[in-house]
Parts: C-alpha cells; structure tokens; sequence
C-alpha cells in the first residue's frame, strides 16, 4: 500500500507506521531517552526499529485527544468541529 504514494513525488519520505496499545502500568512513548536521529511528541516517535525508519505512535493517546475534542462544547479553547 505504500508503493503508490511512494512513487508519487510529493509523498517520497513517507514512512511505515505502527500503532500499539499500552497498558495503564506502561510508560508513554514519548517519555525516556531520546536516540541519535529520533523525533519525539506526543503519543508519537519517529526512530529506526530493526534497521528500518518508521512511525510508532499510541494509539489509545490519539483516541482519548480525539475524544476529549470532540465533547468540548462550543466556544471553549481546543475544540474541534467537523462541518
């Protein structure tokens, strides 16, 4: 799925991704030490895993921010609306 995207010239430093599931006793992604040629945020990093570059982000992180934007009501700061 990644060829076409790859081919295509503005998408060229696309990266593989994977999500992963942590449990409440796990440290966040982002937390700990940073590695030569790592970018970290939150929920997310980017580094070399088993010799390749990829993405791997928290996916119930990016649910509950999802979440907690949504149910904002209107006229409060970091809302989100879908029109």
């Amino acid at each position: 799925m990644n060829l076409p995207f790859r081919s295509a010239g503005r998408f060229s430093t696309t990266t593989d991704g994977a999500g992963s599931a942590s449990r409440r006793t796990a440290r966040p992604i982002h937390d700990g030490k940073k590695k030569p040629g790592e970018r970290i945020g939150p929920g997310w990093k980017i580094g070399t895993v088993s010799g390749q570059r990829g993405l791997l982000f928290d996916a119930s992180h990016w649910k509950s921010f999802l979440a907690a934007r949504l149910t904002t009501t209107v006229g409060d700061p970091g809302i989100l609306t879908c029109h």
